[in-house]
């Protein structure tokens, strides 16, 4: 694949994929789904405070406001995990291996492709996170939308019908359409980067815990594992607690 001037191979398929990659890449886009890494995200951050403070959530705003003092921090620093998260899917670049998954080389890697436009990023991107999803919900039916999605989009659609009868009426909705961005600002609670709540923690312990009941239980090293593997053992795990608890 070429990204810009650069030649890249890219890991595409959960055959081949390895699961500590995919771990990074999901972990980098949790951060970007998270805090974000721009102005327009900063945005956002003070958005979400003005609502929830206009709600009386001051818990919830102070969150926000911790996540907004991390995203100027990524801002200040040019941190920007939504590109960076493709950079654990590279196999090779420039004909190199990449074998180093550290937070100092995939910044590394990151600042060498710096002439990579993001449009070239986000259709890269795209088609291999398209690909990889597609193949998790064909093999373990995992991917769909949540509840929780269908209703922010359901709210989205709401609005979207407000604006067009705007248009072809010229019915004024106004009022209608504050209340649906100040829910849409509001949904969802902010997620935790500090604290013992630490999403980022959470994360990488939840995938140890998952590795050592691969270990324990199927003799096995997941973390030498492909992703269709690891979600497989994943799978046969369960299967086994549900044997278990017939059983009893």
């Amino acid at each position: 694949m070429n990204l810009g001037t650069h030649k890249v191979v890219m890991y595409d398929s959960i055959e081949e994929l390895p699961i500590v990659r995919f771990q990074k890449y999901n972990k980098m886009l949790m951060l970007d789904a998270g805090l974000g890494s721009d102005v327009t995200a900063l945005d956002g951050h003070l958005a979400r405070v003005s609502e929830y403070i206009k709600a009386g959530d001051l818990t919830n705003a102070a969150g926000e406001i911790d996540n907004l003092r991390q995203t100027l921090f990524n801002v200040q620093n040019g941190l920007t995990p939504h590109f960076m998260s493709l950079i654990p899917l590279m196999a090779e670049v420039d004909g190199e291996p990449l074998t180093d998954l550290s937070d100092e080389n995939i910044q590394a890697v990151y600042d060498r492709l710096k002439d990579v436009t993001m449009k070239a990023y986000e259709g890269a991107a795209s088609e291999v996170k398209k690909k990889i999803e597609d193949e998790i919900e064909k093999y373990f039916h995992q991917g769909g939308p949540s509840s929780e999605s269908k209703e922010y989009y359901e709210l989205v659609r709401r609005k979207a019908l407000l604006q067009l009868e705007f248009v072809e009426k010229g019915i004024d909705h106004d009022e209608e359409i504050r209340e649906i961005d100040g829910q849409l600002v509001r949904f969802g609670k902010p997620m935790v980067f500090s604290g013992d709540k630490n999403r980022e923690i959470l994360y990488d312990k939840n995938f140890i815990g998952c590795c050592i009941a691969i270990a324990q239980n199927l003799n096995m090293d997941a973390k030498q594992m492909t992703v269709m593997e690891y979600y497989r053992a994943l799978e046969v795990l369960e299967e086994q607690q549900k044997e278990l608890k017939r059983k009893k």
